[in-house]
């Protein structure tokens, strides 16, 4: 699948979001629903290390792949 993604940056170049078509939006929320439905149907130990990640993340403690990056990531 060919993913047509605009980037945005903030004034340092950093990448702070991604832009992707709405069509991919759709069924990206179509897969993963909400993230609580989801984490309850997770096995517990599974959902406490996705809550992590998350808190690290939205701390700033962890940042994530560009779709871009994972995608080649997962080519080799």
């Amino acid at each position: 699948m060919d993913i047509k993604t605009q980037y945005i940056s903030d004034d340092n170049g950093n990448i702070v979001s991604a832009i992707i078509p709405i069509d991919v939006y759709k069924q990206l929320l179509k897969y993963i629903g909400s993230s609580d439905e989801n984490l309850e149907s997770l096995p517990k130990w599974h959902a406490e290390v996705l809550r992590e990640r998350l808190e690290k993340y939205e701390s700033g403690k962890e940042k994530l792949t560009d779709l871009d990056e994972f995608m080649n990531r997962l080519k080799v």
